[in-house]
């Protein structure tokens, strides 16, 4: 049903207030859904406000423009194929912010890239993937999403020069946790080192939601990535023991831990975590690109740096 809504009506919590087309649909659990009808760039317009900050450089922004449009072409016909719409406004997809004005730097960013992606070999549109912080190394997508690996969303270092260090060798993952490498360790980046800390009690309380091994007794990463992000980790209890396959199972675990780059110990009756980054770490490190905009590297740098082996064309 095509509907004409006054400006500023609100569903759930977001306000709308332009006139493009609303159309609503029955849910088979008798409710409805707004879908909105708008061309890829409008909406670009209102991805970047949901997923990268104002005050970022201009080419940051543009980097972040680009990658967000390359994401939406491939998502095409791969995401809500059961749906009418093609593509969410949340993070399952990309946040948009579909309320208020939206600052002309964003839309400045997006104009400036207008109808430029990311392709693979000069055919395939590229996946994009982008996290908050990538720690100071960005992860192989085989080690997050299982899936094949893909030339492009390799791991790389986040800084001007690579390190001879093997992460996912927790000797070498404790060296680098004691550097501040990577990022160029933003103040504004509150998560490229961090700690967390569990009372025996409260980590027993959460390992329970999935298993109950009992008291916690040892953490065993028994598979990590390139960036030091475990993927397959054990948790031995007094009773038994529990394998979780999944960074974002194990930070989910863990009260959705900032990441599963960490090194974990007790000291008393405390589980102390340190890692680093924020996010699965594959692709683009948002706090990365910022870094690399305030030193002057423009668009096309930042995404060569977290997509090697693309090439930025514009398809319209």
């Amino acid at each position: 049903i095509l509907i004409h809504p006054k400006p500023g009506f609100m569903t759930g919590e977001d306000s709308y207030s332009d006139g493009r087309n609303y159309f609503l649909t029955p849910t088979e659990k008798g409710r409805g859904e707004l879908v909105i009808e708008d061309s890829v760039e409008n909406i670009l317009h209102r991805i970047l406000p949901g997923e990268m900050f104002l005050s970022a450089p201009l080419e940051t922004l543009k980097a972040q423009a680009v990658a967000a449009r390359t994401d939406i072409f491939m998502q095409l016909g791969k995401r809500h194929v059961s749906e009418i719409w093609h593509i969410c406004s949340e993070v399952h997809c990309q946040k948009v912010i579909w309320d208020g004005k939206i600052d002309s730097k964003f839309v400045q960013a997006v104009k400036e890239t207008e109808g430029q992606v990311l392709l693979f070999n000069g055919t395939h549109v590229a996946r994009a993937p982008y996290c908050s912080s990538s720690g100071g190394r960005t992860e192989d997508i085989r080690n997050v999403w299982f899936t094949a690996e893909k030339p492009y969303l390799t791991g790389v270092w986040d800084g001007d020069e690579p390190l001879q260090l093997d992460l996912s060798k927790e000797a070498d993952l404790q060296k680098f946790l004691a550097s501040d490498y990577g990022e160029d360790n933003l103040k504004m980046n509150k998560r490229h080192r961090w700690k967390v800390e569990f009372p025996q009690e409260k980590i027993d309380e959460l390992l329970k939601s999935r298993k109950n091994i009992g008291k916690l007794k040892e953490i065993r990463s028994l598979q990590r990535g390139v960036s030091g992000r475990i993927y397959k980790a054990e948790f031995v209890g007094t009773l038994s023991s529990l394998v979780v396959y999944g960074e974002l199972n194990i930070r989910r675990l863990l009260d959705n831990l900032y990441s599963s780059a960490f090194l974990a110990h007790k000291d008393g009756d405390i589980w102390i975590f340190e890692g680093m980054g924020w996010g699965h770490g594959v692709g683009m490190s948002q706090m990365g690109a910022i870094s690399l905009g305030k030193k002057g590297r423009d668009f096309s740098f930042i995404l060569k740096r977290y997509y090697p082996k693309t090439d930025i064309i514009k398809i319209y």
